[in-house]
């Protein structure tokens, strides 16, 4: 088995953010720039080149505290991510995080070192509470004296970590906030003379020093999802939960605490408050901005006395007011009003820049003084030859055999549809649900008739599923089609056919359903007059449990799992062919194996079944049954014989979580495999190019990327290029073909 050196041509792909969250940004006094993602750790800013440049990667970590095996946690996080990414004001050379429950910190540009602290509870990916900020702070005098909350208690180190952490006495456990577990959050004084903590369930506390006794500010709220000092030395607490029903924002000047009256509006609270350090010269922090998860804004240039504007700055977007999400060089977000902040920062230089950390990347703007329209500029690009700020969970890449040489199209969460020219310049994208809040796009699939003619599987706040023209880059909805459960999977046959599945576990039921007139009106998926209700699961596994034969118009494969939970009795589980004629007398369906391929769709992992027919091979299907069976660990072949099939496992090939088929070579009618998967048990990416018989593995970690993937595509038109997508980092693409090969 060859083995691909690192020397590869591959080389990022599309546009950045999205998928995850950017959880946070964090400035230090002297204006270096910082941001934490949920599911894909740290990032720097380089004011030089206006580009991010991930701090999270393979070269920099300790080995064995990355990748799909995640670091030795104690089951205290489920996520292998960054619960928060600082500078030291003191020193901002200096660097913390804590990833995956374990503390580190690093000095410049140094490999990342652990501390020996005990791991704590940290999750990056669960509920409301991964946008709270005020995480970790530093002395603003002394780089090694660190306090920070997790989701146990409040920490603190006097040497940076290198002797391990302590807990702080008298603080306990933070409650559960919005049904899930949240973090206690921390702040200090511009000149270190009071620290502070937020104990959830109970309020603010402070302490003349980091380790001494914290004592609650009376008349304190309960909850906060961000918390932090001014310059003026004003504590600010924004409230979450019953606390957030009207007017959230609250700051404690040492002896009162305020609560200004926000304008009314379709909101009236914020997720997050920034407050200039300096207000442009003037030394006194009064400028204040607050923002809530529609986009609306509140500025106020006196502390909350008065606010700019008699209404939230928003609703009436382009003019004559401004716009939080108006973001001229944001392509998909410009004019819409679909973001989820998680803080603001206003810059100390004095340059009135102010910083935002949202779901989909980071924003810069200079508010303005008069209430006129407000332009957010996009901070989300990653540096040249880096994996950068991209936060796009990449669910699928299709490539239509006979289209334009790098043509693809991209199926993301956040973002569902880009169509890719150039996979080196900006692409066309569009957002069905851009008047009713973001979508995913889960898989797309094309019309053998009518190459132009990719259905979509797409779903979020609202249906979205439809179709893209390749040749006029418009999308259409489909007409009767009404499902908006999360999730989705799809097969499509001619224009005319096609089978859409949708749903999500914690949504509500699942849905199959077929169309024989493109689109236009869609009936049950049935087998023998009865309804299947459970082929999907949890909206966040993304099951490719059909697909369509492209030799063969109006013929299907789907995979019924032993446990569904519609009509459909246990012992209807295997594969079937379904057939549907372009009239209702034209169906039929044939369970071709009836040996229990797939045990459950309620498994939350991601790396789950897969089913796909080979193109140009008449009833010909691949499948894996992902990291677990009742169909064992194998890759297996099936072919479609009319009443039955046959299955052949694949020789060497085991534990394979996703796979994608490409151009062959040339002379031959199969198709490139490449799997995500362990060949002769030797795991990572593998690739086919003589029908099965023998692979090459690529280096792992490609651009130091340390997420998991989520999906593997080949190209029907480039030999030997593959797509990597990943479930938080965007995705990558490799050309096999120009790789230097390594014995």
């Amino acid at each position: 088995m060859a083995i691909l050196g690192t020397s590869a041509p591959f080389f990022d792909v599309g546009s950045s953010g999205g998928g995850g969250y950017i959880t946070s940004v964090f400035i230090t006094t002297d204006n270096k720039v910082t941001c934490t993602g949920d599911v894909w750790g740290g990032s720097d800013w380089d004011e030089a080149t206006s580009r991010w440049e991930q701090i999270v990667r393979a070269d920099l970590m300790p080995a064995g505290d990355y990748g799909p095996s995640k670091p030795s946690s104690g089951g205290k996080s489920d996520f292998p991510g960054c619960f928060f990414y600082i500078r030291a004001n003191a020193d901002s050379t200096r660097g913390y995080m804590m990833w995956n429950a374990l503390l580190y910190y690093r000095d410049g540009s140094a490999a990342w070192t652990r501390s020996s602290m005990t791991a704590k509870k940290s999750w990056t990916n669960t509920g409301a509470p991964r946008l709270f900020n005020g995480r970790a702070v530093t002395n603003p005098s002394d780089k090694t004296k660190l306090l920070f909350g997790t989701m146990e208690d409040v920490r603190y180190t006097l040497d940076g970590g290198v002797d391990g952490t302590f807990a702080v006495s008298g603080i306990g456990a933070p409650v559960d906030i919005g049904g899930v577990a949240s973090m206690n959050l921390v702040a200090v004084k511009a000149d270190g003379s009071q620290w502070a903590i937020f104990e959830q369930g109970t309020g603010a506390k402070t302490s003349a020093t980091i380790n001494g006794t914290y004592t609650l500010i009376s008349g304190s709220p309960t909850t906060c999802r961000d918390f932090f000092y001014d310059a003026a030395g004003h504590l600010h607490v924004v409230t979450y939960s019953s606390e957030q029903a009207t007017n959230n924002w609250q700051y404690w000047n040492g002896t009162t605490w305020t609560r200004p009256t926000m304008p009314s509006g379709a909101a009236n609270y914020v997720n997050t408050v920034a407050v200039d350090p300096v207000d442009g010269g003037a030394g006194v922090a009064q400028t204040c901005v607050g923002i809530a998860d529609s986009g609306q804004l509140w500025l106020t240039l006196n502390k909350g006395t008065t606010f700019v504007g008699a209404d939230t700055w928003n609703l009436t977007y382009p003019a004559p007011i401004g716009i939080y999400t108006n973001a001229p060089d944001f392509v998909w977000k410009n004019g819409a009003r679909n973001f989820n902040p998680s803080k603001l920062w206003f810059a100390p230089s004095g340059s009135n820049r102010l910083w935002c950390a949202e779901g989909v990347g980071c924003r810069r703007s200079t508010p303005p003084g008069t209430f006129s329209r407000w332009d957010w500029y996009d901070a989300s690009k990653a540096k040249s030859g880096n994996v950068g700020l991209d936060m796009w969970v990449c669910n699928q890449v299709l490539t239509i055999p006979g289209n334009t040489p790098g043509r693809n199209y991209q199926l993301k969460w956040d973002a569902p549809i880009w169509d890719v020219t150039n996979s080196k310049v900006p692409a066309t994208y569009k957002n069905p649900n851009a008047a009713t809040g973001v979508s995913a796009g889960w898989g797309a699939d094309y019309a053998s008739d009518d190459p132009t003619f990719i259905a979509c599987a797409i779903s979020m706040n609202g249906d979205g599923c439809g179709w893209w023209d390749t040749t006029t880059k418009t999308y259409t909805k489909f007409g009767t089609k009404s499902i908006t459960q999360y999730g989705g999977a799809i097969g499509w046959s001619d224009k005319n056919r096609g089978i859409i599945v949708n749903g999500a576990g914690s949504t509500g039921g699942t849905y199959a359903e077929f169309t024989r007139n493109a689109g236009a009106s869609f009936s049950p998926l049935q087998f023998g007059g009865e309804t299947l209700g459970a082929l999907l699961g949890p909206y966040y596994t993304i099951r490719k449990m059909v697909t369509a034969d492209k030799t063969t118009p109006g013929v299907f494969y789907v995979l019924v799992s032993t446990s569904n939970t519609g009509s459909v009795p246990a012992n209807f589980s295997g594969l079937w062919r379904k057939t549907i004629g372009l009239t209702g007398a034209g169906d039929s369906e044939q369970r071709i194996y009836a040996a229990p391929l797939v045990a459950s769709w309620t498994d939350t992992n991601g790396q789950q079944p897969t089913i796909r027919c080979v193109p140009g091979s008449t009833g010909k299907i691949l499948m894996t049954a992902g990291i677990y069976g009742p169909a064992g660990h194998q890759f297996y072949i099936f072919q479609d014989n009319g009443a039955s099939a046959t299955r052949t496992a694949v020789t060497n090939v085991t534990d394979v979580a996703f796979f994608g088929m490409g151009k062959g070579p040339r002379g031959q009618t199969y198709p490139s495999v490449f799997i995500f998967g362990n060949v002769s048990g030797v795991r990572g990416v593998h690739w086919s190019s003589d029908n099965m018989a023998t692979w090459t593995k690529f280096a792992d970690y490609p651009l130091n990327h340390i997420d998991n993937i989520s999906s593997i595509d080949g190209d029907w038109n480039i030999f030997g290029r593959c797509y990597i997508g990943y479930s938080g980092s965007n995705q990558i693409v490799i050309d096999f073909t120009k790789t230097v090969t390594l014995s």
